[in-house]
């Protein structure tokens, strides 16, 4: 099985880069969550439960995997 995304190039150049970074897009997110997870669990910063709340709430009304 293959996908094949096509750009028209030079007008959708910045399209085309974030498809390219999506992979570092997803690794920063991954990243984020778990430095949010350690600090609430390890450090005790309960205050930080929203802002990982809200970024799964977002992760998940975007309809984004982390575990892809």
């Amino acid at each position: 099985m293959r996908g094949i995304i096509e750009f028209n190039l030079p007008e959708e150049e910045n399209e085309f880069r974030q498809a390219m970074a999506a992979t570092r897009y997803l690794t920063i997110l991954i990243r984020i969550d778990e430095f949010l997870r350690s600090q609430i669990k390890y450090e005790e910063r309960e205050e930080l439960q929203e802002i990982r709340d809200k970024l799964w709430e977002l992760i998940n009304e975007y309809e984004v995997s982390l575990n892809d």
